[in-house]
């Protein structure tokens, strides 16, 4: 049946415009991914509009597992966070820290973590009330940077994903830069940064902002844009 539906979408490509030829082919990547990750044996989960992709959740896993990334700094909590901290929890090793904005949505997110029996010794979600931030060329509201900073002085990472705070009002579309000039400096060399939502405007924007502020090499992928140092043995592609 899967084959036959995947026929079907290469059929119609050919006579689809461009337009039409990308949405296939992301649907084709999302059904696939659903169809290869791994179940989190809970009763339902939210994947709303604003939920990342399940192609870019692939992304994430892959990145996790073929580069044994083990310490990811996450900013916005969902289903990246869920799908994360499954994997660590069944391996027994790796951690990861999300930043949240909204103390309600925080609270979903650690209940399905509870139900999903992850340790915090796996997942953590630090709630952070949005403020000014004096550290970009951008004006914006991010993270209270104290409060994550007390939290975070012992950390260092090797991924970091960027898919908050909200940012799709006009006075908000820089307010994910400051992600990464934050976290920075509680990065391993080696570390990779991925940007949700990169493949258009203010976010394509960003990313080739914080690849000519480090001289990190640029690549794009199912939404996402990817970060990586220059001296980086990620020899692997990941999707």
């Amino acid at each position: 049946m899967k084959d036959v539906f995947w026929n079907l979408l290469s059929k119609i490509g050919w006579h689809a415009s461009k337009t039409q030829r990308e949405a296939l082919f992301r649907a084709r990547q999302d059904l696939e991914s659903l169809h290869l990750l791994p179940e989190l044996s809970l009763e339902y989960i939210p994947w709303t509009e604003a939920a990342l992709r399940p192609a870019g959740v692939r992304a994430l896993l892959n990145e996790v597992v073929v580069h044994s990334r083990c310490s990811v700094l996450e900013f916005g909590s969902g289903i990246s966070t869920l799908y994360l901290a499954n994997h660590f929890n069944r391996v027994g090793k790796g951690r990861v820290i999300s930043v949240e904005e909204d103390e309600k949505w925080a609270s979903v997110v650690e209940s399905y973590l509870n139900e999903l029996g992850v340790s915090r010794d796996r997942a953590q979600i630090l709630q952070a009330s949005l403020q000014p931030f004096d550290r970009s060329k951008y004006p914006s509201l991010w993270y209270n940077t104290e409060l994550l900073e007390a939290e975070l002085q012992n950390e260092v990472f090797d991924m970091v994903f960027v898919d908050g705070p909200v940012s799709w009002e006009e006075e908000n579309k820089y307010a994910r830069y400051p992600a990464l000039p934050f976290s920075h400096d509680y990065l391993r060399e080696e570390s990779v940064t991925f940007l949700d939502d990169a493949g258009w405007g203010d976010q394509r924007e960003i990313v080739q902002q914080w690849a000519n502020k480090y001289g990190w090499e640029v690549e794009h992928m199912v939404g996402m844009g990817v970060l990586r140092h220059p001296s980086s043995d990620a020899s692997y592609d990941i999707i």
